[in-house]
């Protein structure tokens, strides 16, 4: 709504300067933006541009009662086949299978047999026609009407038909238009969601983090006491050690001391023996 009330804004002239630089199909495009351009795109000075210049063109079967716009004129030379430098141009057609025939009209340049179509634009839906069969280079155009111009009242129906026709693919350019802004916004919605998706997320994480880290804070002493039991344990561990490495060391000391005293003592027997034996072989003589 904020951007309709800034093109509003714009003067009309301004509007119709700039789209009288386009082309119909683009001003028919714009004219289903917004009521602003609408007026622009419909006023005489951007449809004045798209008529040939130099006069405007009959049209190929006579003249219909005055066109009450600039714009309803260029439709109306576009609906059907129209005069232009010396020639007619061929509207659009559709197939008939059964618009043949043995006989033949010659083109008027090519001089080559004509092809026969029907028309489907405008006022002149299904008449038939012969047209210049030439699809390279230059085509010299619609060669001659085969069915007269329908009565007046079947042309507004026809030209009726047509405009409602114009008017629903305006409508279709408008509600895609529509879309396309519903498809933006909606865009741009996810794109801010998606965004406080994230925010809360991180949030969530640092949450979670802060909470780690008091419970860590508060996991602190308990290590603490644990810590200063380890180091208990560990001292008397080592004085007990120290204990056992000295009395290893006296033991072995009085190991040493006593096996030496053996060994006297072994040596004071071995004598004793020695001095027994000496006494009995004396007694023995």
């Amino acid at each position: 709504m904020e951007e309709a009330c800034e093109i509003a804004r714009l003067p009309e002239e301004l509007l119709s300067a700039a789209l009288a630089r386009t082309s119909p199909r683009d001003a028919f495009h714009v004219a289903a933006v917004s009521p602003a351009f609408r007026a622009a795109a419909d006023s005489d000075d951007v449809w004045a541009s798209f008529l040939p210049p130099g006069g405007l063109p009959p049209l190929a079967d006579g003249e219909l009662p005055p066109p009450s716009s600039k714009k309803e004129l260029f439709l109306r030379l576009s609906a059907g086949p129209v005069l232009l430098q010396d020639r007619l141009v061929i509207p659009a057609t559709t197939n008939d299978s059964e618009f043949e025939g043995n006989d033949y009209v010659l083109c008027h340049e090519h001089r080559k047999r004509a092809e026969r179509l029907v028309a489907f634009e405008g006022i002149h839906t299904g008449r038939r026609f012969l047209a210049c069969a030439v699809k390279d280079g230059k085509n010299c155009g619609l060669v001659e009407w085969v069915d007269p111009s329908w009565p007046a009242i079947m042309e507004n129906a026809l030209s009726k038909l047509w405009d409602m026709y114009e008017q629903s693919k305006r409508n279709r350019i408008e509600d895609n238009l529509m879309n396309s802004f519903a498809v933006h916004k909606l865009t741009q919605e996810k794109i801010k969601l998606q965004a406080s998706y994230d925010k809360l997320v991180g949030d969530v994480q640092a949450l979670l983090d802060e909470n780690e880290r008091r419970a860590q804070m508060e996991r602190k002493p308990d290590e603490s006491k644990l810590q200063e039991k380890y180091d208990m344990v560990k001292n008397l561990t080592v004085s007990q050690a120290s204990v056992i490495r000295n009395m290893k060391l006296k033991l072995a000391e009085e190991k040493t001391k006593l096996q030496a005293h053996i060994d006297e003592l072994e040596k004071v027997v071995e004598q004793t023996k020695a001095k027994l034996n000496g006494i009995k072989a004396i007694l023995d003589e």
